[in-house]
Order: C-alpha cells, then structure tokens, then sequence
C-alpha cells in the first residue's frame, strides 16, 4: 500500500493504505480439463515410446498382429489406457462436482492414476 508519514505533536508514526488482496479468478474448469487430458496422454504417449511405439495409439493398433510380443503389449496398452481415462474421468467428475478442488498443476492427478509399468 501507500505510506506516509505523520506528524502528531512531536510523534512520527507511519501509516498505510489498507489494500485487499485478490486472488486471481477461479480457473475455467474446461481449461484445467484439457490440460489434464494433455498431461494424461503425454504420460501414455512417453510409455509406449518405452518400448519404440511413435506413441499409445500406434502400441494399440498391433492387437492383431501376427508377432506374440507385439499382440501381447498391444493388449497391455489396451487395457492400461482405458484404466487411467476411466481413473482420470473419476478425478474430473469429483473436480467437477466439488468432492476435490481444482487442481493448479497437472502433477494433482498423478497419485489417483494406476502405474505404467510393463507387466513383461
């Protein structure tokens, strides 16, 4: 705030403009949405490059294949995915209906998403 000094009989004492403090405007929940989702899929996205997949989708997409290691991650990313949307669709609806806050940073939802770990 503002300070200024003032002279009352032969005491100075200073004195200061009370200001309130605003915090900034509550954050579209469909922006928080959306940067979680990003988060999310980059997360799938790094995983299957583990294993030299150009990201989930493409690991995905080898369910039919004829090579056994290729079907079997397949299977795996499969399943995995669907398990962190199905934990990430949880997290936004309790967001959404004010169970949880809404999350500043997309590291919120780390701990309510299941571990991406190759099973083989």
């Amino acid at each position: 705030g503002n300070r200024r000094y003032v002279i009352d009989g032969s005491i100075v004492r200073e004195e200061y403009d009370v200001v309130d403090i605003v915090e900034p405007p509550n954050p579209n929940i469909d922006d928080v949405e959306k940067m979680l989702a990003n988060h999310v899929q980059s997360k799938l996205d790094n995983f299957a490059q583990t294993r030299k997949y150009d990201n989930m989708l493409s690991a995905c997409s080898y369910i039919n294949d004829t090579n056994l290691t290729y079907k079997t991650e397949a299977q795996y990313c499969i399943q995995i995915r669907s398990q962190i949307w199905e934990a990430f669709s949880k997290f936004m609806a309790e967001v959404r209906e004010g169970i949880r806050p809404i999350p500043k940073f997309s590291s919120e939802i780390e701990s309510e998403l299941p571990e991406l770990v190759w099973p083989l």
